[in-house]
């Protein structure tokens, strides 16, 4: 029966699903209190969404069902509207809510932060490494804060493979509750360069930290490593990394 709510339950495991087979031409997520839901369609791409928004489908089409999938590993009922081309509301009604994406990310345990400090060794570059660790997830880089105790040119670039020694695992955002579910700190000296060639670089002056605010973020795929380094060899280099992950649909 279309025009009308539904309510879903999604198992504590990201991309944990649920189906509602019901047709209609467009879905509106209602509720969803541990944050945003993913919505696919007859198979289609799967949309992101939190409560107050949806997907509709083109004038005069339909779907037959709707899958959602859970984003993170926290179990949770909410709801949804499903309608089709007939349904008409004009109300201007209720409370009227800014979805705060960060705040949102951050309550599900999906946002982190991971530090990485690489000592000096002479006749080395030092590099500091995000790298993502999972088959499932991306990490989505929103920022990062270097330096090093000397005045330095810092590189950015990626690389394809961990470095040599671990340096730890991110915290979650959500404080005193483990890791984000993705990525692990790595660092390593080497003579040579690791990256290739460097997306860009920045100046950063003794002992401050420089930061830099991404108008797009970094995706790091599985696999996928980003690395920080100084640009001259016996200066120590420390990277900050603020990210948070999502399923690698």
């Amino acid at each position: 029966m279309t025009n009308r709510v539904y309510d879903f339950t999604l198992g504590a495991a990201i991309n944990a699903s649920a189906r509602v087979p019901v047709p209609g031409s467009f879905v509106l997520v209602i509720s969803a209190p541990q944050g945003p839901v993913g919505i696919k369609v007859d198979g289609g791409a799967e949309i992101v969404c939190n409560a107050g928004q949806g997907v509709q489908l083109p004038p005069g089409s339909k779907f037959s069902e709707v899958l959602l999938r859970n984003q993170q590993a926290v179990a949770f009922t909410g709801s949804i509207f499903i309608g089709d081309d007939t349904f008409i509301d004009r109300r201007i009604t209720g409370t009227v809510e800014v979805v705060d994406g960060g705040r949102a990310r951050s309550l599900a345990g999906v946002a982190g932060v991971m530090h990485v400090n690489t000592p000096a060794v002479a006749a080395n570059l030092s590099h500091a490494q995000l790298w993502n660790d999972s088959s499932t997830l991306r990490i989505v880089v929103k920022a990062l804060y270097v330096s090093s105790a000397i005045a330095s040119l810092i590189g950015i670039g990626s690389h394809n493979a961990a470095l040599a020694t671990l340096s730890g695992t991110p915290v979650s955002k959500r404080l005193q509750d483990g890791s984000p579910g993705a990525g692990q700190g790595y660092l390593q000296n080497n003579g040579p360069g690791l990256v290739g060639t460097a997306m860009w670089y920045v100046r950063a002056p003794a002992n401050q930290t420089v930061p830099i605010q991404l108008n797009e973020p970094y995706i790091l795929k599985p696999g996928t490593g980003l690395i920080v380094f100084n640009n001259t060899v016996n200066q120590d280099v420390t990277a900050t990394f603020e990210f948070f992950v999502e399923p690698n649909t």
